[in-house]
């Protein structure tokens, strides 16, 4: 099986598009070795297709393909997003690039994303990582530990769903006046891990990247952030007994943004989960280019 994407050799591989059946443009990046082996991952929430290139990318001869779901950075946005109409939407690409079968992953919000892929189109997927994932909130405690923003963010959801675009709204438009401060303030409600990783990441001169990530989701508005808060916050429509390829969880003990609660709730009830549990880890897992080595090398060895 022919696991390639074809890349020309002019293109801007960090804007990329594909046009859907109904019209609308999905937008992605890829990172890594040109032609390599493709992985799909799928971001968190808020966010976009702007990432750092690791170059564990090319080491190991992968080429990473960052899709942006609708209403985030150049991809359109859906009236009538959901989690089918996302999976459709990375069907969609995967048919226009002649693909049969892929690797997928997704981090935080993009692990819910990653379930519905594998969930709906169960027979187009090889394997499946989540990446210090959202849980359901049909899981017992998944709100353990959680830091104020997203535990906000579900209860305006369930109570109050139309203040969710006003706060979405503000949020970005405080990030595009200040990012600088909002990144601190967001900080300060992270574990020691994570801190330390955004610490290391403006000595490498790759923390701009950070900024640019969320500067980007709201390029168009909130259209993107709104939806996922809707998905997220609500029990997820996905049929997670139709789950066959291998899924392996990668899960911060002292992640705060999605805790460890909701994840070994996760780990316990899919039916092909395989979790790694990290003592002294966090949130962002995929920013740890150790720990990323461990996870991008567990899914060449499906």
């Amino acid at each position: 099986m022919d696991h390639k994407v074809s890349s020309a050799c002019a293109e801007d591989r960090t804007s990329l598009r594909h046009t859907l059946k109904d019209g609308r443009q999905l937008s992605y990046a890829k990172y890594g070795q040109q032609d390599g082996y493709p992985i799909i991952f799928l971001h968190g929430s808020p966010g976009s297709r702007i990432a750092v290139e690791e170059e564990i990318y090319s080491h190991l001869g992968v080429e990473i393909i960052y899709p942006e779901r609708p209403g985030y950075g150049y991809s359109s946005p859906n009236p009538k997003a959901s989690f089918k109409s996302w999976a459709d939407d990375i069907v969609s690409l995967l048919d226009h690039w002649g693909i049969e079968q892929i690797d997928i992953a997704g981090a935080s919000a993009g692990g819910a994303y990653t379930l519905a892929c594998i969930a709906f189109y169960p027979h187009r997927f090889r394997s499946a990582t989540l990446i210090g994932s959202a849980a359901p909130p049909q899981t017992p405690n998944y709100r353990k530990g959680m830091f104020l923003g997203n535990r906000l963010a579900i209860w305006l959801s369930r109570y109050a769903p139309f203040l969710i675009r006003a706060a979405s709204g503000n949020f970005a438009r405080k990030f595009k006046k200040y990012p600088d401060q909002v990144w601190q303030q967001v900080s300060k409600q992270l574990c020691e891990a994570d801190q330390t990783i955004l610490t290391e990441a403006k000595k490498k001169g790759t923390y701009p990247v950070f900024v640019d990530h969320l500067m980007e989701a709201f390029r168009n508005g909130t259209e993107g952030h709104v939806a996922d808060i809707r998905n997220i916050a609500r029990p997820w429509a996905i049929p997670f007994t139709a789950i066959q390829c291998p899924v392996y969880l990668w899960h911060g003990i002292d992640d705060t943004l999605s805790p460890i609660a909701g994840a070994k709730a996760m780990a316990a009830w899919l039916p092909t989960a395989r979790a790694e549990f990290l003592p002294n880890a966090g949130h962002l897992l995929a920013d740890d280019e150790v720990i990323l080595e461990k996870i991008l090398s567990q899914i060449l060895n499906v």
